[in-house]
């Protein structure tokens, strides 16, 4: 016999909190993403021209 009380609950669409807070998640990670791509630049350029570090804001 399977136990089916999670079933429902699963199938369930988000509520308007929830996809509000699964936008605010996306985005969130959109930015961190961008962040993590300028930081790597910043770091492969620093291989050919350490005073790069030293300048950061």
């Amino acid at each position: 016999m399977t136990d089916n009380t999670n079933s429902s609950e699963s199938q369930k669409q988000p509520t308007g909190e929830t996809q509000r807070i699964i936008e605010q998640l996306l985005e969130q990670s959109r930015i961190l993403r961008k962040k993590n791509e300028e930081l790597i630049a910043e770091l492969n350029e620093s291989k050919t021209n350490p005073a790069i570090l030293w300048s950061r804001d």
